[in-house]
């Protein structure tokens, strides 16, 4: 299962300084229960190196949930578990909630979200 209201960039040559990086795909989790896969990636969807994503609320459900727009809003720095302060980390492993970085989640997490 894909966790929700995360986006993982990865790939053997990864590199955001190379002039020909590109995005080539991506997947969210709308739902618990579905995954949705953008491949290729629709232009409307990104802007240069950036992918346009909305944190929206389902309220009926009570869930929030990750979705592509094609509105241009701000940016938020990507930032890597390594990034994280040490009493974060044990707080999004041990919390209850569907975290997406718990380590239970996250590898299959990634093998879920392939999105080729």
């Amino acid at each position: 299962m894909l966790a929700p209201h995360g986006v993982a960039i990865t790939g053997p040559s990864y590199n955001p300084d190379l002039a020909n990086s590109a995005i080539l795909g991506l997947t969210v989790q709308p739902e618990e229960w579905s995954v949705k896969r953008y491949t290729p990636m629709d232009p409307e969807y990104t802007d240069g190196t950036s992918v346009k994503i909305n944190y929206d609320y389902k309220f009926i459900a009570g869930e929030t949930y990750l979705k592509l727009m094609d509105d241009k809003g701000g940016y938020q720095d990507l930032i890597t578990w390594d990034q994280l302060p040490e009493v974060v980390k044990p707080a999004l492993n041990s919390t209850k909630f569907y975290s997406p970085l718990a380590d239970e989640i996250y590898v299959k997490a990634l093998f879920d979200g392939w999105p080729f």
